[in-house]
């Protein structure tokens, strides 16, 4: 049984998921959402399209990577739990492939200070960041893609793109806020 904290805060990803299609910034079940809950991380499934998802099969993680094998976390969870793990000042992270960012992204480029939420994001711009596969970092090819976002200032950076990839946004304040502006 869910406490009310909890169903808050899973119906909180939810409808941040729902949001995140709405404005374009995601299709289908592409990106997710965790957010930092007690001694780990609330995260979204995967493969649930955000339409038919409910705050109960929000996947509750611990910090050592632990989850209740009926439960199936996001693909990505590796990404979301390096980053709280390195960065315990963030408190939620947002993967979402929005169409601009993601082209810089492809492109290996950082974002320009071309508005003014590139400022609220921490810095002159928006930094790029390597990308590794899931695939790669289970054989110990590469270091991970969270590890890679990890490396940012905690003083400057609260979103990257991920070079060939998408753009990730993480707050301090646990609130979940998808910074779509730059996209409209």
């Amino acid at each position: 049984m869910l406490t009310r904290n909890d169903r808050e805060k899973r119906q909180s990803i939810v409808d941040a998921c729902l949001r995140m299609n709405a404005l374009g910034i995601n299709q289908g079940t592409s990106g997710n959402i965790s957010l930092r809950h007690d001694a780990g991380l609330l995260i979204t499934p995967t493969s649930v399209p955000y339409e038919l998802m409910q705050p109960e099969q929000i996947v509750f993680m611990g910090l050592d990577g632990s989850f209740d094998s009926s439960q199936r976390p996001s693909s990505e969870w590796r990404f979301h739990l390096d980053i709280l793990r390195a960065r315990p000042e963030i408190n939620a992270v947002v993967h979402a492939h929005p169409p601009y960012a993601t082209t810089l992204a492809i492109m290996g480029r950082d974002i320009p200070p071309i508005h003014y939420m590139v400022a609220v994001a921490g810095g002159d711009t928006i930094r790029c960041a390597p990308y590794a596969s899931q695939g790669d970092v289970a054989r110990g090819r590469s270091r991970n893609t969270g590890a890679a976002i990890s490396w940012l200032p905690s003083d400057r950076d609260t979103a990257a793109v991920i070079k060939g990839r998408d753009r990730n946004c993480s707050r301090p304040d646990g609130r979940i806020w998808s910074r779509s502006r730059m996209n409209r």
